[in-house]
């Protein structure tokens, strides 16, 4: 026995299946593949664009540049300064 409802957590048409040991499964309407929340997109919104954290993850690359030319410049400056009292 089976019957086709909306799903309650996601929205999109499900088609719920009684199986022989009598456990009901849901699967997507007129498939066999058993039913994941949220794989359609049918209740998705769309995410908001992404320019503030891409923006921000080119600063802390950045920052990291920065940081790295600084330790490579203070490593220099001390092997040289090793070297000049040797």
């Amino acid at each position: 026995m089976s019957y086709i409802k909306n799903c309650s957590k996601c929205g999109e048409r499900i088609s719920l299946r009684e199986m022989s040991h009598g456990q009901w499964v849901a699967f997507d309407a007129n498939t066999d593949r058993p039913h994941k929340h949220g794989k359609g997109s049918r209740k998705r919104t769309q995410s908001p664009p992404r320019t503030q954290n891409i923006n921000s993850n080119l600063s802390k690359k950045h920052e990291t540049s920065s940081n790295a030319s600084t330790i490579v410049i203070s490593i220099l400056a001390v092997l040289f300064v090793i070297w000049l009292l040797s």
